[in-house]
């Protein structure tokens, strides 16, 4: 993790594989980045995800992130305002398809 100006960053390019998957490894990854000490900071966390990752899996993505999602009342906007995704297009396209599903499935 680096400390920037308004917030921190963390780089996924730390983590083995060319797909993020699964959500015992989204935990994982969660823990390995201490993201709970960073949410708890109230600081913008922006997360790095590298070209060479080819998919991130919403298992993975609800692994690592789900339990800022309902701390955030589920709110698509909210989230975004504390995670910043530095990711190719296709990737941001799969986190955004991982956050639908926590919002869905916490919704129903």
């Amino acid at each position: 993790m680096i400390k920037r100006g308004k917030g921190v960053e963390v780089d996924l390019n730390r983590l083995p594989g060319e797909t993020l998957v699964g959500r015992r490894n989204g935990l994982i990854a969660k823990e390995y980045f201490k993201l709970d000490e960073l949410f708890a900071s109230k600081e913008q966390i922006s997360i790095s995800i590298p070209n060479r990752f080819k998919a991130i899996t919403s298992s993975f993505f609800l692994g690592m992130f789900e339990s800022y999602i309902l701390k955030l009342n589920c709110d698509k906007s909210q989230f975004y305002e504390r995670f910043h995704f530095a990711a190719p297009e296709r990737l941001r396209r799969q986190i955004d398809t991982g956050l639908q599903d926590a919002i869905e499935a916490n919704h129903a």
